[in-house]
């Protein structure tokens, strides 16, 4: 083992899980490939990120504001109750929400809804590591094992190469 890979998992077994994750998805070049480290990483980072993304936007949706007493404000409610039902905090108007028809909805989606830019690497490596992640038994995507799904995956695919099986 190099001292730069020593180094490296030294760093990484004081770090917290998700620093872990973070420093061995800068730099997977030290114990693989560039081309199956990057791609995997790059995938596997993508959907990571996206999770906690999830997660964040669910409890956003579900917070409530503090209630107050003799404050401007409303207080005591979702966001989203504000304006959807703003006549049970105080507000005139019932529902401060912008009316858009469907067909304008319709046409901004298909002018600027590009799946391609959602996608984590080009169709084939997406549906390659897709493949992977299936294959080694899809486990659930969290920061603090992250590192692990990511050993996992390129072991998987360093084994199927050697072997010139067929990954897809």
């Amino acid at each position: 083992m190099s001292i730069k890979q020593e180094r490296l998992r030294q760093a990484t077994s004081r770090a917290t899980p998700f620093i872990c994750a973070f420093i061995c998805f800068i730099e997977p070049i030290i114990f693989i490939d560039t081309y199956s480290g990057s791609t995997i990483s790059s995938w596997l980072w993508g959907k990571l990120v996206q999770e906690k993304l999830d997660d964040i936007l669910y409890e956003n949706q579900i917070h409530r504001i503090r209630k107050q007493r003799g404050i401007l404000l409303p207080s005591g409610a979702r966001r989203i109750d504000l304006y959807t039902k703003g006549e049970q905090y105080g507000y005139r108007i019932k529902n401060r929400l912008i009316e858009v028809d469907k067909e304008t909805v319709g046409e901004l989606l298909q002018k600027y809804d590009k799946p391609e830019l959602l996608m984590f690497g080009t169709p084939e490596n997406v549906v390659l590591c897709g493949n992977i992640y299936n294959a080694i038994g899809c486990p659930s995507l969290h920061p603090r094992i992250g590192w692990k799904i990511f050993i996992a995956m390129v072991n998987y695919y360093l084994e199927k190469v050697s072997n010139d099986s067929q990954i897809l």
